[in-house]
C-alpha cells in the first residue's frame, strides 16, 4: 500500500479536534484538523472527489505512549476551502493531549492509493521533554510565525527528522515510518535485521500486522522501481538508443530478470532492478535464481540501481556486467556442505561498478 506523509504546523482550531481544548480553550466550534487543499488535495492525493472517506485512525505521541487507535472521516463539501480530518472530538486519554498547544506538529503518515484508508499522525509538543529536538527540527520545516503551515514530505525527509531530532529508540515513530531497515529485514536481508534491532533494542517486539506492512511496502517500492525502469526503456526506445524492450517481470511473476533490452546493432542485455527509496549504498538481495540466470545466460546481465524512489520519481545508475561476481558467488556455494542451499545473497553496491546518476520521473 502506498505511503504518503505531510506536516501540519497546527493552529488553536486544529486542537479543537480535542475534546479538553474544545471545552477550555476560546478557539471556536472546528472540531477538525485542517489539511490544506494544496498539499492534501494537489500533492497527496490529485485523483481525489470531494467528498467524505472513512479512515483509520493512529493518534501517537505527545512523548513516547502507545498509539490511540479510532476512526474518523477525511472529508470536503463545498463550504471548506481546505479538507479536514473530522467527525467527532477525541475525548480519550484527555490528559495526553493537554500539552500540545499552537505551533506544536502533526508529522502526518497517509496510506492508501487513489484515497486515504489510514492515517498515523504523530503529534510533536513543544512542552512535552521527549520531543525537544524533534519539535526543533520540525520547527525548521515549517517556522512558527511562517507563510505555510502544511507540506508534503518524502520517507527520506521522514527518515531524516527522525535522526535529526533525536528520535528515541521506541518512539513510535521509528517504525511507523516503516524505515528501509525494517523493510529490508522483512525482505531477509540479515544486515538491515541487525541494524534494526540496534536501533530499537532487540527487546523490541515488532507485531505481525506491522511486519506486513513492511513487506508490502517493500513490495509496492520494488513495483514503483521497475514502472519508472519502463517510462525509462521506452523513452530510450523512442529516441532510438535502443530498438526493443520487454518488461519481463510483468509477464512472469518468478522471472530471473525484470527486462531484457536489445541495442540497435542486435545485441541483447538483461535488466535485474533493485530499489530502494532510501540512498544508493544501502544492499540489495539478489537470488539464488538471479545469480544462476547471470551465470548460464549468454547475455550481459545488468543491475539497475532505482535509489531515493519515491511517487515524484527515483534516481538510477547502471552496473557494469554482474555475472563475474555471481560466478564467484556460486563457486563459493559449491564448497558448502551437501544438503545446504542459501536462498541468495545481500550484495553492497560498492562490489560492481555503476555508472552516473539517471533522472527517472513517472511523466517521463
Amino acid at each position: 500500500m502506498s505511503r504518503r506523509f505531510a506536516l501540519k504546523r497546527l493552529t488553536a482550531s486544529d486542537l479543537t479536534f480535542f475534546q479538553w481544548h474544545y471545552d477550555n480553550e476560546n478557539a471556536g466550534n472546528q472540531k477538525a484538523i485542517n489539511l490544506n487543499a494544496d498539499v492534501f488535495a494537489e500533492q497527496l492525493f490529485p485523483r481525489l472527489d470531494a467528498g467524505a472517506y472513512k479512515v483509520g485512525l493512529n493518534l501517537i505521541g505527545p512523548g513516547i505512549v502507545p498509539p490511540l487507535r479510532m476512526t474518523r472521516k477525511i472529508l470536503k463539501n463545498p463550504a471548506y476551502k481546505n479538507w479536514r480530518l473530522n467527525g467527532e472530538t477525541v475525548d480519550k486519554e484527555q490528559a495526553r493531549f493537554q500539552v500540545l498547544q499552537p505551533d506544536d506538529y502533526a508529522l502526518m503518515i497517509f496510506e492508501g492509493e487513489r484515497e486515504p484508508e489510514d492515517l498515523s499522525i504523530v503529534f510533536v509538543a513543544k512542552a512535552e521533554p521527549a520531543d525537544t529536538h524533534l519539535h526543533r527540527a520540525l520547527t525548521r520545516l515549517i517556522p512558527a510565525r511562517g507563510r505555510k503551515s502544511m507540506v508534503a514530505l518524502s520517507a527520506t525527509d521522514v527518515q531524516s527528522i527522525a535522526e535529526e531530532g533525536r528520535v528515541a529508540a521506541d518512539h513510535f515513530l521509528r517504525v511507523l515510518v516503516i524505515d528501509e531497515d525494517l523493510i529490508d529485514a522483512a525482505g531477509g536481508i540479515d544486515t538491515a535485521v541487525q541494524r534494526f534491532l540496534t536501533r530499537v533494542g532487540r527487546q523490541a517486539r515488532i507485531d505481525k500486522e506491522t511486519l506486513q506492512k513492511a513487506r508490502a511496502q517493500g513490495e509496492a517500492t520494488g513495483d514503483l522501481g521497475e514502472s519508472l525502469v519502463d517510462i525509462h526503456l521506452d523513452a530510450a526506445r523512442q529516441s532510438d538508443q535502443i530498438a526493443s524492450y520487454t518488461w519481463l517481470a510483468r509477464i512472469n511473476a518468478i522471472s530471473p530478470m525484470d527486462f531484457e533490452a536489445t541495442d540497435a546493432a542486435g545485441v541483447t542485455e538483461s535488466i535485474e532492478v533493485k530499489t530502494t527509496s532510501g540512498d544508493f549504498e544501502r544492499p540489495f538481495h539478489v537470488a539464488l535464481s538471479e545469480l544462476r540466470e547471470a551465470v548460464t545466460g549468454e547475455r550481459v546481465y545488468r543491475i539497475y540501481r532505482v535509489y531515493s524512489a519515491s511517487a515524484k520519481g527515483a534516481k538510477l545508475r547502471i552496473s557494469g556486467d554482474f555475472r563475474p561476481l555471481a560466478r564467484t558467488i556460486l563457486e563459493l556455494f559449491e564448497k558448502l556442505p551437501a544438503g545446504v542451499a542459501p536462498d541468495g545473497v545481500t550484495i553492497e553496491p560498492r562490489l560492481l561498478s555503476f555508472g552516473k546518476v539517471i533522472s527517472l520521473h513517472p511523466g517521463e
